[in-house]
C-alpha cells in the first residue's frame, strides 16, 4: 500500500511539474488594426514643382505572436503577422501640370515586420487580469513596392519604387484576461519607430522622399498556453 501510495505521489507530482512546464509557452492569434501616421518629406528631384508629398494609409492584419516565459513577471515575445498592404496617395499639390494628383492612389506596398519584446506583467503570470508593459526592437521590410498608372503619368512614363528597411525601438501596453490555464484573451497597443527614405525611378530620373512612420497597431487576440 505504501508503495503505491509513493507511486501514486509521484505520479501527480510529475503531472504537475507537465503540466507548470506546458505552460511556460503561449501562441497567439488575431487581428491587428495598424494605423501608420506617416510623416513624408516633400519629393524631390528634377521636373518636382514645390509642396509635392505623400499620404499612406491604414490596413487590417492577421496577428500572430510566440511567447516563452522567463518568470513569473516576464516573458519574452516574438510577434509579427501575415504582412499587409498599404496604399499611398499624392497629397501636398491638387495637379502635376494637367494631371490630378492630391488625392489619386499613387503605390502600393506590402510591410514584413516582426517585432521582438520583452513583457512585464504586474500581476503575474497566474492572475486572471494581467496588465502589462513590453519593450524592445523592430525590423521593417517593404516588399512588392509598386507604382499606379496614376503615379506613372504624373512622373512621365513607367517607375519603379523602392523603399529602405527600417529597424528601431517598438514599445507596447497591453491586456491580458486568463480565464482558463490555458486560454486567454489579450487586448494591447503598440508602436514602434519606422523610417524608410522612398526612391522612384522613371527612365533614369530619381526623385526621393525621407518618410517617417509612427504605427499604432491596435491587437485583438486569443492565446493558448502549451
Amino acid at each position: 500500500m505504501k508503495t503505491l501510495s509513493f507511486v501514486a505521489l509521484a505520479s501527480t507530482l510529475a503531472l504537475g511539474v507537465a503540466a507548470v512546464h506546458a505552460a511556460d509557452n503561449r501562441f497567439d492569434i488575431g487581428v491587428a488594426n495598424v494605423s501608420m501616421h506617416a510623416r513624408a518629406d516633400d519629393i524631390s528631384g528634377r521636373f518636382v514643382p514645390a509642396g509635392v508629398n505623400l499620404s499612406v494609409g491604414d490596413a487590417t492584419t492577421l496577428f500572430v505572436a510566440y511567447t516563452r516565459v522567463l518568470s513569473d513577471h516576464f516573458e519574452a515575445q516574438l510577434s509579427g503577422g501575415w504582412p499587409p498592404t498599404y496604399e499611398t496617395t499624392g497629397k501636398g499639390v491638387a495637379s502635376l501640370g494637367s494631371l490630378p494628383w492630391a488625392g489619386q492612389k499613387v503605390g502600393t506596398a506590402k510591410e514584413i515586420a516582426p517585432s521582438a519584446f520583452i513583457n512585464y506583467s504586474f500581476t503575474g503570470r497566474q492572475a486572471l487580469w494581467q496588465p502589462y508593459l513590453g519593450l524592445g526592437v523592430n525590423y521593417t521590410h517593404f516588399a512588392d513596392v509598386k507604382s499606379t498608372a496614376a503615379n506613372d503619368a504624373a512622373n512621365g512614363g513607367p517607375t519603379s519604387v523602392a523603399l529602405t528597411n527600417s529597424h528601431g525601438m517598438a514599445a507596447k501596453l497591453g491586456l491580458r484576461y486568463r480565464y482558463d490555464p490555458r486560454w486567454s484573451f489579450n487586448v494591447h497597443l503598440s508602436t514602434a519607430r519606422v523610417h524608410s527614405r522612398l526612391t522612384t525611378n522613371t527612365a533614369g530620373i530619381m526623385r526621393t522622399t525621407q518618410i517617417d512612420f509612427r504605427p499604432q497597431v491596435l491587437v485583438l487576440s486569443g492565446g493558448y498556453a502549451f
